[in-house]
Order: C-alpha cells, then sequence, then structure tokens
C-alpha cells in the first residue's frame, strides 16, 4: 500500500507521512472510490469503495492522508 486513510494519526508504522485533511469531494466508478482531500493543497486518494464504506468516509469527513512519498505525482 502506498496511500491509505485514517481517521486518527498512526504511530509505529511505516508509512511515515501523514496528512490531516478534510474529504471534499468524492466520486466512485469501477468499484473504487477516489476522494479529494483538502489539506492545504488538494490530494486525491483512491481506495475501494468498500473500504469507503466501511470507514463511513462521506464529504466533511476530516482524515489523515498515510503515504510513501513514491505514491506522489504533483500536477
Amino acid at each position: 500500500m502506498l496511500f491509505g486513510f485514517s481517521l486518527s494519526p498512526i504511530s509505529h508504522i511505516s508509512l511515515r507521512n501523514q496528512l490531516r485533511g478534510v474529504i471534499v469531494k468524492i466520486f466512485s466508478r469501477n468499484g473504487l472510490s477516489f476522494c479529494m482531500v483538502d489539506a492545504g493543497e488538494k490530494v486525491l486518494v483512491e481506495i475501494t469503495e468498500t473500504s469507503r464504506k466501511n470507514m463511513q468516509l462521506e464529504v466533511g469527513v476530516a482524515v489523515y492522508c498515510l503515504f510513501k512519498s513514491a505514491a506522489l505525482k504533483i500536477f
């Protein structure tokens, strides 16, 4: 996994980069959810629709984006 979400900060994991933000938009396609997070800059995170539903992720929910630097794509 290179990118994911948590509802709270996590310690003692290999994913050292954690950005706190708020989900501002969600769209789904082919079993995947694409969540736009405002973390000072906009971050687009792809997760499964099942994970999104299990975590009850909706617009307005505060999240921590967990990632390895290799997962970033700057546009």
